[in-house]
């Protein structure tokens, strides 16, 4: 039997047919989405003199690529480079202590043919004020903005670089992330109250022409530097007995401390963490400069090149020291060296060191009333007679500067009650001022080191940690007792 043709039948079929073709045809259309989440587009990543970290929230249907300028590789740093659809990827911006100017670049994304970019900026500021460089200004920051601990220590000048090897910022993100794994990672304590340590610091005898010795105090804080200035004048035509001591009290008001050992370890061993959140905030640990220097010197190693692995270690040492700070008490601290002529103070001090030390540690430094009168003028009357110089670090500028214009005025004979009270006074109001809840007014009264070789591993290719720690030894051998310790406090109030 012949099937009839129903016309209606087919052109019904035939507009299905072309109906799923054209479906068919637009299902082979894929076009890439990429969007990332905040402002970051129109605002960018603007980051101050102590670094940042920063989220890039990405959204995406599609495998997508980020990729920073080399040149910018040693202070930006995205610990993951590529990906497929939504993440939050970190970004990780290193310090930039002790540099006035500043510095920018360029984050691109890539999904496809779609291209997003980021401008990082890195200002020369602190909370909004600009930053002078100068030394006085970097150790304030140091310390305000990274509590002093993550630097690299200059074991040959006993002080901190101004290059940080630990990221704080990453550190408190992964706080938040699991708070009962990290918070022992870093730790801040206040102490109720300023807690004073005298101690004579050294004495050195010696000969030496009185003329024209000069008299000189340095109040040091902050971006502020004061410099007072007089004369000591003595026979030109006689030499004198001279006799100089080094004094210095400490008022700790706070510690801080990082687990070195926990960071490195878990640093190294990101991969094994089950969260890729936390995993690629781990990897941010270390900051991108270090990162940096770091991976210079394992290429090296891997490429058995040891002239680049002598200028790598260089290029690290230089610019991180062979250890860093992994903890410091901060607080106040005040010191005097003091030359004093041995013939015109005999009758009052007898140039006894004994008589000496109480004068100075009680009857000066030592902020109680009780003291005896006779070490109170004991005290004024070797400032009186000595050529010295004042150093006082911590507390507020207001308070420094008052202490100092006590010690700068000039005295008459039988005064000494009242400048050694006022001076008493001062100090007191000084102490007050260092505020373990306002790092601004701390200073560093003693810094905790640990060797940077143990930033590296012991893989069977290279052995890095092992060939780092030879070469510091062979480069630091006047130093090596030092480094070698666990752990070593190197006390910085007059070094």
């Amino acid at each position: 039997m012949k099937r009839k043709f129903n016309k209606k039948s087919s052109v019904i079929g035939l507009a299905m047919l072309m109906s799923f073709s054209i479906i068919s045809c637009t299902d082979n259309e894929f076009t890439s989405q990429l969007e990332i989440g905040g402002n970051l587009l129109e605002e960018g990543i603007e980051a101050e003199i102590t670094g940042k970290v920063a989220t890039l929230g990405i959204t995406s249907n599609d495998k997508w690529t980020i990729s920073v300028p080399e040149d910018a590789s040693r202070w930006v740093y995205v610990p993951v480079t590529e990906g497929q659809g939504n993440r939050d990827v970190p970004v990780s911006i290193d310090s930039n202590l002790g540099s006035s100017a500043g510095r920018n670049t360029v984050i691109t994304i890539k999904a496809g043919d779609v291209v997003r970019t980021i401008d990082v900026t890195q200002l020369p500021t602190y909370n909004g004020e600009a930053v002078a460089n100068s030394d006085e200004a970097t150790g304030h920051i140091q310390i305000a903005g990274m509590k002093g601990v993550g630097l690299g220590y200059n074991v040959n000048g006993f002080k901190p670089y101004n290059n940080s090897i630990i990221n704080l910022h990453a550190l408190g993100e992964l706080q938040k992330i699991n708070p009962s794994k990290y918070n022992s990672y870093f730790t801040y304590s206040v102490q109720p109250a300023a807690k004073a340590q005298g101690a004579v610091k050294d004495s050195l005898e010696h000969k030496q022409d009185s003329l024209g010795v000069s008299l000189k105090i340095d109040v040091n804080y902050g971006a502020f530097k004061l410099h007072i200035s007089g004369a000591y004048h003595g026979d030109e035509s006689k030499n004198y007995d001279q006799t100089e001591y080094n004094y210095g009290a400490t008022y700790n008001i706070a510690d801080t401390h990082v687990e070195l050992p926990s960071v490195t370890s878990i640093y190294h061993n990101a991969s094994f963490l089950t969260d890729p959140k936390e995993a690629d905030w781990v990897r941010c640990l270390y900051m991108p400069g270090f990162i940096d220097a770091m991976q210079e010197v394992e290429d090296a190693l891997a490429e058995k090149d040891e002239e680049w692995f002598d200028e790598a270690m260089d290029g690290l040492t230089g610019k991180y020291g062979a250890a860093v700070i992994s903890g410091c008490d901060l607080g106040g601290s005040v010191s005097l060296s003091m030359k004093f002529n041995r013939d015109s103070i005999a009758d009052v001090m007898h140039v006894d060191k004994a008589t000496v030390d109480i004068a100075i540690n009680v009857g000066l430094l030592n902020v109680d009333a009780g003291v005896e009168v006779s070490y109170k003028k004991e005290a004024i009357t070797m400032l009186e007679n000595s050529c010295f110089k004042y150093q006082i670090a911590g507390g507020t500028k207001k308070a420094q500067d008052e202490v100092s214009g006590v010690l700068s005025t000039r005295r008459k004979k039988g005064d000494e009650g009242v400048v050694y009270n006022t001076l008493q006074d001062k100090l007191n109001v000084w102490i007050a001022s260092l505020n373990g809840n306002d790092a601004t007014t701390l200073s560093y009264t003693s810094v905790e080191i640990y060797p940077i070789w143990n930033f590296f591993r012991n893989t069977r290719e290279l052995r890095a940690r092992t060939k780092v720690k030879d070469w510091i030894q062979k480069h630091y051998q006047d130093k090596w007792n030092i480094l070698n310790s666990a752990s070593v406090n190197a006390d910085t109030s007059l070094k």
